[in-house]
């Protein structure tokens, strides 16, 4: 994504409007990754508010050993888990059809495919948040394991 580091270079070098362009590239997967850990759309939009907080400041840092996404996620990712080991008890996962904020509404889903994400949310309950992020990045966004 070489798009995204011009914008990253761009940002390094002042240009305060040049980070709207990253939140607007990736809020949705933002977003969505952090629906999937917290499992309340209020509660993920808090999360993916910080998680572009927390990059803009740490910005600096950014190694460039991964794509800006990649290193996105990461940020995210560890606020959900800091954000699931603040609450207790753990609630339970569930996927009941609910849009993301920023996605398009969808037309309504088979009955099939909602008995599907209803039994991928059982199981999704059995892991751990720590590990639950791993999959829910692999299978849910479609990103790799690097």
């Amino acid at each position: 994504m070489d798009a995204d580091l011009e914008v990253v270079d761009r940002c390094l070098a002042g240009d305060k409007q040049a980070f709207a362009e990253l939140i607007e590239r990736h809020k949705n997967v933002v977003y969505s990754l952090a629906h999937h850990m917290v499992r309340d759309a209020s509660e993920a939009e808090d999360v993916a508010q910080e998680a572009f907080v927390k990059a803009y400041m740490s910005l600096a840092n950014f190694r460039r050993e991964c794509s800006f996404r990649n290193w996105l996620c990461r940020i995210t990712t560890r606020l959900c888990i800091d954000h699931l080991r603040a609450q207790k008890p753990e609630r339970q996962w569930v996927l009941k059809g609910e849009t993301p904020q920023y996605a398009a509404a969808a037309e309504p889903e088979p009955a099939e495919v909602l008995a599907t994400r209803e039994e991928l949310a059982l199981a999704l309950n059995k892991i751990p948040a720590h590990l639950r992020a791993a999959v829910v990045l692999r299978h849910l966004e479609e990103l790799s394991y690097q």
